[in-house]
């Protein structure tokens, strides 16, 4: 038979069974179990049995597997999605997370209820080291910390008397091994007190701090938003998602203290600095609206709230947020900040400056299309365009306008390949009327570092190495090619000034054979005389064979002309006009 016990958590509580011992007159509790002969049943069953109390959850992972006599079983963490705190059964209670060491939770082996009263307790045990580390250094601040302690993680509130911070931080982590966690960080937006639809606030702190990060920090971010669960076209929440490996990624369990407290440092500080620079916002809601604006959007359906200090008009992939509050200063906050626009193959990048930083972003021709609607339509003479990972800002005045797409800096990269691509063609276009000639005697190792340059230009999801010293045996091979599925190809350089035959060639079948190789490239610096061309053509009907003379190598170098500039040594390169 397949026993099955999940432990499930909404965050801040775990699911238990209770039952009174009327021994001793106190409470015990246990997880649920069902048993079933397969797993599969057993899955359905717990879910049903829980369904029916009214809570819904998803199995995350597998935390407990051992045979038991002519039984299994098994202990899964699962998660709530959907839950009541009045459960439907009084067999079943959640219980806080942070009492769970005052109590033993059993399950129906021994060795499964020690497997999970570790398991909680281990990551119940950072949360508590990580809390005391940043509670002592904020013992005589102002600044007051609320921690909420959960079974993956930390979450800390700042309640400060002069002001209400907008963001939470949050730190998750888990057990990749027994001494690492994989750990990430993100910036949670508080639930706002402001009255009414609170979408706008949202979006602007969200925003706000996504540009300082930026400017300040070159931190490349994500913006995640959350739907409303129960009224369409509002939003429910907003977080901050890091990239850069500070604040991700796997750690050893020893560390994690100091990752947190530093990382909630940089939190502390760019709260502060958003304060100064973006300042708070007024709760209270006003009646004028900006038609220009709302006719921007150019949408049938949209939304706005406006209120003292800002203003806030979105829709699905737009929004404008204006500033009024006598705080936030544009020039000063974007003094030091300039960018360019550079055309690519497939849309624009952005290289933004800051200091003697430069970050790359990509803007794809749609998205730029948007971005010049927007500043006709506004007539914008002076603003700056500043990109994160899934946003793009236009900062004209107390204008922000937000364009919701992906404008990562790796589909930059990608662009940056093609634009360099393009040069070398251009350059090849503009540069094709040369002749080349060698230099004699060829500098033997020269002449194979070109040959390999080549074959990395014409095979560039390869491997080519070089197999040794030109002066040294090689055993007929110079070159060695590995294709992305390990496939080995051969090939061998000659720079004779007079025409290769066979004689000058190892013997071809032999080095392939020998080698475990697939096929065979010559590279000659000359011609090759006719027998030696008929060797090749016979081997082509077991091997892949190919060659270059000197014809198609000076064509190869008129297509690469920037690597042609690097061989003068061994080459003469001559301009020819074009008589007409």
């Amino acid at each position: 038979m397949i026993s099955v016990s999940v432990l499930i958590t909404n965050g801040h509580e775990f699911l238990l069974c209770q039952h009174l011992d009327k021994h001793n007159n106190q409470l015990i509790y246990s997880l649920p179990v069902v048993t079933t002969p397969t797993l599969i049943g057993a899955k359905r069953k717990i879910k049903k049995q829980i369904e029916e109390l009214g809570v819904s959850f998803f199995i995350e992972k597998e935390i407990y597997n051992q045979p038991h006599n002519d039984d299994v079983h098994y202990v899964f963490l699962c998660h709530a999605n959907k839950y009541v705190y009045m459960l439907k059964n009084d067999a079943y209670t959640w219980f806080d997370i942070k009492k769970c060491s005052d109590i033993s939770i059993e399950d129906i082996y021994k060795q499964s209820s020690d497997t999970v009263c570790a398991y909680i307790n281990n990551r119940l045990s950072i949360a508590q080291d990580i809390k005391k580390k940043i509670n002592l250094l904020h013992d005589q601040s102002v600044v007051k910390l609320e921690f909420v302690e959960k079974l993956d993680g930390l979450q800390i509130y700042i309640n400060s008397p002069d002001f209400r911070c907008a963001f939470s931080y949050l730190i998750t982590f888990d057990f990749s091994s027994e001494n690492e966690l994989e750990y990430q960080i993100n910036w949670v937006l508080n639930p706002s007190i402001a009255p009414g639809d609170k979408s706008d606030i949202y979006i602007l702190f969200s925003e706000s701090m996504a540009i300082l990060l930026k400017l300040f920090f070159m931190e490349p971010v994500y913006i995640n938003v959350f739907k409303h669960v129960l009224i369409d076209g509002k939003i429910g929440g907003a977080a901050i998602t890091f990239e850069s490996n500070d604040f991700n990624g796997v750690i050893d369990k020893n560390r994690i203290i100091d990752k947190a407290v530093a990382s909630f440092e940089l939190f502390n500080v760019t709260m502060g600095l958003h304060g100064m620079i973006i300042g708070s916002i007024s709760h209270q809601n006003v009646n004028i609206s900006d038609d220009d604006i709302i006719s921007c959007l150019n949408q049938k359906c949209h939304n706005y709230v406006l209120r003292e200090e800002h203003a806030c008009y979105y829709d699905n992939k737009i929004a404008c947020i204006y500033l009024n509050n006598g705080v936030y200063d544009p020039d000063e906050l974007l003094k030091e900040y300039n960018y360019e626009v550079v055309d690519g193959v497939h849309g624009k990048l952005l290289l933004q400056h800051k200091c003697d930083r430069t970050f790359y972003n990509y803007i794809d021709n749609d998205e730029w299309k948007t971005v010049q609607k927007i500043i006709k339509e506004r007539k914008f003479l002076n603003y700056k365009l500043l990109c994160q990972s899934n946003r793009l800002y236009i900062i004209s005045g107390k204008e922000i306008w937000v364009i919701t797409g992906w404008f990562h800096h790796g589909i930059a990269d990608l662009e940056k390949e093609e634009i360099l691509d393009r040069n070398q063609k251009e350059r090849a276009l503009l540069l094709a009327n040369r002749d080349f000639s060698w230099k004699y005697p060829i500098n033997y190792s020269r002449f194979e570092e070109l040959c390999a340059d080549l074959l990395e230009q014409l095979y560039p999801t390869s491997r080519v190495r070089l197999a040794g010293n030109a002066n040294n045996a090689d055993g007929g091979r110079d070159i060695l090619i590995y294709t992305s599925d390990e496939t080995l190809y051969i090939c061998q350089c000659k720079a004779y000034q007079k025409s290769v035959g066979k004689s000058n060639v190892n013997d071809i079948r032999d080095t392939i054979e020998f080698h475990g190789a697939t096929g065979f490239f010559l590279m000659v610096s000359s011609t090759v005389t006719a027998p030696l061309i008929n060797h090749l053509e016979s081997l082509r009907q077991k091997y892949k064979i190919d060659w270059w003379t000197e014809r198609e190598i000076f064509k190869l170098l008129r297509r690469y002309p920037l690597l042609a500039e690097s061989y003068k040594d061994i080459l003469d390169i001559k301009e020819i006009n074009d008589v007409n």
